[in-house]
């Protein structure tokens, strides 16, 4: 069964360094079969604040969804 990891931010970026430091740790990881649902679009929220970015991956299982998330 399909399990999905929901990243949410919450507040503004402020170290950008550190912000491109984190994208090309997660670019040189390795490869994972997930399929990206959304990532960093329009968003509104339906109750409370509205997040600044949030991102749905899709996985095949929980176990692997836990295993990336662990990495």
């Amino acid at each position: 069964m399909a399990a999905y990891v929901v990243i949410t931010r919450t507040g503004p970026i402020h170290d950008q360094a550190e912000m491109a430091q984190y994208q090309r740790l997660a670019m040189a990881a390795p490869p994972v079969d997930l399929e990206p649902l959304a990532v960093y679009g329009a968003t509104e929220a339906l109750e409370g604040p509205d997040p600044d970015g949030l991102v749905i991956l899709k996985l095949k299982t929980k176990e692997e969804a836990r295993a990336w998330y662990s990495r």
